[in-house]
């Protein structure tokens, strides 16, 4: 996992959370919250594994296709 920081043109400043690969125990709720003398924002998201049927000894496309819905659910995340 790997966390980046950058400023825009605008000012504004945001943060990426990037997943290389998918593990069961990063399932479960993340949560980004900022804080500061004007108040405070925050945003969850809950990363879940859709593909449990499949058996990854059976099907690998099922793991693939979990990990891709994983990255994107995070890259997204504001």
């Amino acid at each position: 996992m790997g966390i980046s920081n950058f400023a825009t043109a605008d000012e504004y400043s945001g943060s990426t959370l990037r997943v290389i690969t998918i593990e069961k125990r990063q399932y479960g709720d993340y949560v980004c919250k900022a804080v500061n003398k004007l108040g405070q924002a925050g945003q969850g998201e809950s990363v879940r594994n859709f593909y449990t049927y499949f058996d990854d000894a059976e099907n690998p496309a099922g793991t693939l296709l979990a990990t891709i819905g994983f990255l994107a659910a995070i890259l997204y995340i504001r």
